[in-house]
């Protein structure tokens, strides 16, 4: 099959799964792409659901759904109608075929130059490997195959320590479920199905059990069940605040996180162990200003705990935590603040660590070793096998859109990608939105007018973000934060301007009258603040007291609002939040008051009386992320989402 093609002007890279329309590429999942690939492979020829299924999903009972989605997707990523097709023609009952043919993309031009370099290479590979090491080389290859292929959620993948077994936790629309697929067979076994909300899982010593996290609003569980199925046995409630994060089993019982974040508030986060024989929870490290650990993982020999947490100049720290001594140590690597997740190699010298969905090996020396992979989707959970000569991971597909909701019956769905489209708000006079995407792999920033996107921050260096975009009140300027850097993006003239902010600094979060001063969250020795930041003299002044878990704005006359688990702060004036109807997302300002979201419902509030707004929100929406009037407001869509476990070799 042909690795590199294109279609008319449309450029396809199967092996990165990246497909390329003019100045825009979307990643589509492997399996995607593998069923463009096979209908390339077949052009202009009817291909029946049951001949692709049978290619692409081996092993596996024959699902058109799945077909189905694939051909929905890649339609999305071609800019393809399905009513009035130019690539993938539908033929009724029979099955589909590619209408354009594929012309593959070469460079012969640069053929001698990588034979040369495979003859260097070659050479190179001879001589280490008569080279004295005493340290162990992993490598792979960064191609990612596929072991489960649902339509469902599929995620936290555990290999069995004799890696004949993988179980996993898989979401449905109808229950969810503890599976147990042997990787020999390709069987899979559903020992647990039921309504609660599991959240991990992790092998028993003896790899005969399983311990399940059980989210619950009373209180998070955790249970034990054969891995054979049968019931699921409790074994301890959490009595006191806070939810269970990770497990890790030893001979006597399991290491978790217990941790509490807040809305706006200080987060705390323990680290304990408990007996399964004597029924006693142990701390054993507590948070602090300096360090919160937030990820866990037990060595292989289940001497040494690796942390990884936020220290007090706002970066990811990794550090270990040595049982027997209960001594912590100093950090052995640092990284910049954003998603974290490790685990041991089974070496028992080097970690696994996944950090703003890129891979990579740290050895407790501080050294780093990248792992490539050909995909930019969202990437969770990874582990190794035993052997430590693969890892498996959950590879998944995240899907909002933005949708304005405005008088009775408007509803527009006015962004659409194949990625995340979030993080949005409107321009001073509601005809322009500022938004991030994430359809390409790393969150890039746009700008809505008039039916259409443009892109303005590219983002080639994947930094995160974490707040949305926000305008100057005279709408000519955008200010928005990519890790430590400001930026501010002129309408006029089409420039961003870079401004590199000082160590504390967290992000930009909306924008004074004065085009001088920004509303900015940062952080201090440990504790979150809400701050005012001016520009030209790059001071600040402090405002108020908040934790990781921060959110804030400003309303028509400047004033600070922002909430707590317990009130509503909005300028000098503070409300209790028992007296309002329950809030469960951001608390919006507009003209005359603040909107917010309570479940189903809308209600705008003026200082005195919450009042609902009109009927119910309709299903296509999920969240208020903005609003101009209470006339046109913004959302998120109900996301579409899936996983697949994928394996790395």
């Amino acid at each position: 099959m042909l690795k590199q093609f294109k279609l008319n002007d449309i450029r396809v890279d199967v092996d990165r799964c990246f497909i390329t329309r003019g100045q825009e590429s979307v990643t589509v999942e492997p399996r995607t792409m593998d069923v463009l690939a096979y209908l390339a492979a077949h052009p202009k020829q009817v291909v029946s659901q049951e001949s692709l299924f049978e290619e692409l999903w081996p092993n596996t009972v024959f699902s058109p759904g799945s077909v189905q989605r694939s051909i929905a997707q890649l339609r999305k990523a071609l800019g393809d109608e399905a009513k009035t097709p130019v690539y993938i023609h539908t033929h009724t009952k029979r099955g589909y075929s590619l209408e354009v043919e594929p012309l593959a993309i070469t460079t012969q031009a640069n053929h001698w130059r990588w034979w040369l370099f495979s003859c260097l290479l070659a050479l190179f590979v001879m001589i280490w490997g008569f080279w004295p090491d005493t340290k162990a080389h992993i490598s792979f290859s960064g191609k990612l195959q596929p072991i489960t292929s649902s339509s469902y959620y599929d995620f936290m993948p555990l290999y069995s320590a004799d890696g004949s077994a993988l179980a996993f936790i898989r979401q449905t629309g109808a229950s969810n479920q503890i599976v147990v697929k042997d990787l020999h067979s390709s069987d899979e076994k559903i020992i647990l199905s039921g309504s609660d909300d599991y959240q991990s899982i992790t092998w028993d010593q003896s790899n005969s059990s399983f311990y399940i996290i059980v989210r619950a609003a009373a209180g998070d569980w955790v249970g034990k069940i054969s891995r054979h199925g049968g019931p699921l046995d409790r074994l301890f409630s959490v009595d006191e605040q806070g939810g269970l994060w990770r497990l890790d089993a030893d001979k006597s019982g399991l290491y978790y996180m217990l941790a509490t974040v807040p809305i706006n508030g200080r987060p705390v986060t323990r680290l304990k162990h408990f007996n399964e024989q004597t029924k006693i929870h142990t701390d054993l490290l507590l948070s602090s200003n300096e360090f919160t650990p937030y990820r866990i993982a037990l060595s292989p020999d289940t001497t040494v705990i690796a942390l990884a947490g936020e220290n007090a100049s706002n970066d990811v720290e990794l550090r270990s935590f040595h049982i027997k001594t209960a001594e912590l140590s100093q950090p052995f690597a640092k990284l910049p603040l954003g998603f974290t997740e490790i685990n041991w190699h089974p070496n028992n010298q080097s970690l696994l660590v996944h950090h703003l969905n890129e891979l990579f090996i740290m050895g407790l020396d501080g050294s780093r070793s990248d792992i490539p992979y050909f995909s930019y989707q969202r990437i969770f959970n990874p582990s190794f096998s035993p052997a430590g000569d693969k890892i498996v991971l959950s590879l998944s597909r995240y899907d909002t859109d933005l949708i304005e909701v405005g008088r009775r019956d408007f509803i527009d769905k006015i962004v659409d990608s194949a990625g995340e489209d979030h993080l949005a708000r409107y321009s001073p006079s509601g005809r322009e939105i500022a938004f991030v995407s994430s359809r390409t792999g790393r969150s890039q920033l746009f700008l809505y007018r008039d039916g259409q996107q443009k892109l303005i921050f590219d983002n080639s260096e994947n930094q995160p973000i974490y707040r949305a975009p926000v305008w100057s009140k005279d709408g000519n300027r955008i200010a928005f934060s990519f890790g430590k850097i400001l930026y501010i993006y002129s309408i006029e003239d089409q420039t961003t301007v870079a401004h590199k902010m000082p160590a504390e600094f967290t992000a930009v979060l909306d924008w004074y009258s004065d085009k001088d001063k920004l509303l900015i969250a940062t952080k201090r020795s440990g504790s979150s603040y809400f701050e005012r930041y001016q520009l030209s003299k790059r001071v600040t002044i402090r405002l108020a007291e908040t934790g990781v878990n921060f959110s804030a704005r400003l309303d028509q006359d400047d004033k600070l609002l922002y909430r707590t688990e317990e009130f509503l702060f909005w300028g000098e004036r503070k409300f209790s939040l028992q007296s309002l109807p329950p809030m469960t997302g951001a608390v919006v300002p507009v003209k005359g008051g603040v909107l917010f979201q309570s479940q189903r419902d809308l209600y705008q509030f003026d200082g005195v009386s919450a009042i609902k707004l009109s009927e119910t929100l309709p299903d296509l929406v999920s969240e208020l992320i903005d609003a101009y009037s209470t006339q046109q407001m913004l959302f998120c869509s109900q996301p579409e989402e899936n996983a697949d476990i994928v394996l790395l070799e």
